[in-house]
């Protein structure tokens, strides 16, 4: 059974990475340049797919050269990843004190709330209705808070450049799990390393103040300790791999996601186990070395949030429903297909009861039109799918515009960005062929004899694909997912191998 279970976790994993690299090679998304955050989803050109793909050529040819020069000596490569990683932070800090953002809209009640907290103004968070409605940015603002006491300070820079390290943090930790799951000196390292580095992305958003970045590197890290717990049976590792996904769960909830993921992944183990008939204590250990990581991954955030809703008299069944998120997964709106829409506005006009009878009635009703038109079904989930996967930007330069910003407008600065948007795009554009495209390769290359480090990092993949299919969509949110496969890009292409 476990081998059954394994074949199709690998086979979803290949379906979702033909999906996306299909996507990106027929439709060309772009977020229109003003605050509506409208998605463009068009047929793509064939001058600009001709351009894709030789920059594809030329990234593959450029790693493939590359790698060849094998540096031996260790200290010799220490200093080249020190030096790499330096003009890396650099280049960020570089761009933060350039386009000077300001946070606004989310960005900003969060971090109001955590200055707020940070001055011990505790009547400007009591009954706030903000928080009442979005329990989840308790956690998110104390965080926040406690980076300002760290500093001394509330300057939003500090979590930039916060953010800034974090995203080296990250490039370290994708070479570490690629290094993990190849567990062979023949691998793609400098693709990985080239693909990481080079995913603007999560370099430009590193202006943004709402968590993502610093969640991401502790995520990545707690998928590193969780793997060198599993290949050195070391309790200490899943001790620091729960500690290191609480940290990151407090900071970004989405992260449920890499939390599910590290558990199947552990239950595989388990399941193992049980097939070899091994011995009941060393199952009845790693059973509860799961329900360890479980709970210590959620706990914190859990206790955080019940103590400032007492603290700050919010009624926990205050919050928006999970069906207002699934509805407007489901449904058109002027951004594009599932993402935020007006049907929003019923959490907020509502209480939480009737909100969510009016979004479980309303979710019933569009069923029943989706199984009317299949066709229908499919346009709207592929335009949802492309509007996200395709848009390679990750809303990156939308959110480095001014009209984000509640302070700090400069229009100069934002016709410099917007300049270099289309070169942005189809660089971004490439990568993500090239990307997503040695993905589907190498898995279906390496399919019988993938490691189960290997797995984890697909079934995050999966997780973060089936979710924001259904859930309320956005560019920005699928980007943990995309970062978290790049290390899949170091398993071994070798056809020969596989015909002898």
């Amino acid at each position: 059974m476990i081998y059954k279970l394994r074949n199709i976790v690998i086979y979803i994993g290949i379906a979702i990475a033909l999906i996306i690299a299909t996507l990106n090679i027929v439709f060309q998304s772009t977020i229109v340049d003003n605050i509506s955050e409208h998605v463009d989803v068009i047929w793509q050109g064939l001058l600009y797919l001709l351009i894709e793909i030789l920059i594809v050529l030329g990234i593959i040819y450029f790693c493939k050269i590359t790698q060849k020069f094998n540096i031996k000596n260790k200290k010799t490569k220490l200093i080249i990843v020190e030096i790499v990683l330096f003009i890396y932070f650099i280049t960020q800090v570089a761009f933060i004190n350039y386009r000077d953002a300001y946070p606004k809209y989310d960005q900003l009640s969060v971090y109001e709330s955590a200055v707020s907290m940070y001055n011990n103004d505790k009547d400007a968070l009591i009954h706030s209705n903000y928080l009442e409605k979005y329990p989840q940015q308790l956690t998110l603002a104390l965080a926040e808070c406690g980076m300002f006491k760290l500093f001394g300070t509330t300057n939003v820079k500090v979590i930039q450049y916060i953010n800034a390290i974090s995203n080296c943090f990250t490039v370290v930790a994708i070479i570490l799990i690629a290094k993990l799951i190849t567990k062979k000196k023949e691998n793609n390292l400098t693709l990985v390393a080239f693909s990481i580095l080079t995913y603007l992305p999560l370099a430009l958003l590193s202006t943004f103040v709402y968590g993502d970045e610093i969640s991401i590197a502790f995520s990545l890290f707690s998928v590193y300790f969780i793997m060198k717990y599993k290949i050195n049976k070391k309790v200490k590792y899943a001790l620091i791999s729960a500690i290191l996904m609480a940290l990151s769960y407090i900071l970004r909830m989405n992260n449920l996601i890499f939390i599910i993921a590290i558990s199947m992944y552990l239950v595989f183990d388990i399941l193992k186990e049980i097939h070899q008939k091994l011995e009941k204590k060393q199952i009845l250990i790693k059973t509860g070395i799961l329900l360890m990581f479980i709970v210590i991954s959620l706990m914190p955030a859990k206790i955080i949030i019940s103590k400032l809703q007492s603290e700050y008299e919010l009624d926990p069944k205050g919050s928006i429903p999970v069906s207002n998120f699934l509805y407007m997964g489901m449904t058109e709106g002027y951004r594009n297909n599932g993402w935020y829409n007006d049907y929003g506005s019923w959490a907020w006009d509502n209480d939480e009861q009737t909100a969510n009878e009016m979004y479980k009635t309303a979710i019933g009703e569009r069923i029943k039109e989706f199984a009317s038109h299949p066709l229908y079904l499919a346009k709207f989930y592929m335009y949802k799918t492309a509007s996200m996967w395709a848009e390679n930007t990750n809303a990156a330069i939308y959110y480095n515009q001014s009209f984000n910003f509640n302070e700090n407008v400069n229009l100069d600065k934002d016709n410099e960005i917007v300049a270099k948007k289309n070169n942005i795009e189809l660089f971004m554009k490439s990568l993500s062929i090239v990307i997503f495209g040695t993905l589907a390769f190498s898995l279906i290359i390496n399919r019988k004899k993938m490691t189960d480090e290997a797995l984890l990092l697909i079934i995050i993949l999966i997780g973060g694909f089936l979710f924001h299919t259904i859930w309320e969509a956005k560019s920005r949110y699928i980007l943990p997912y995309i970062v978290a496969i790049i290390p899949l890009l170091a398993l071994p292409i070798k056809i020969n191998e596989r015909k002898k």
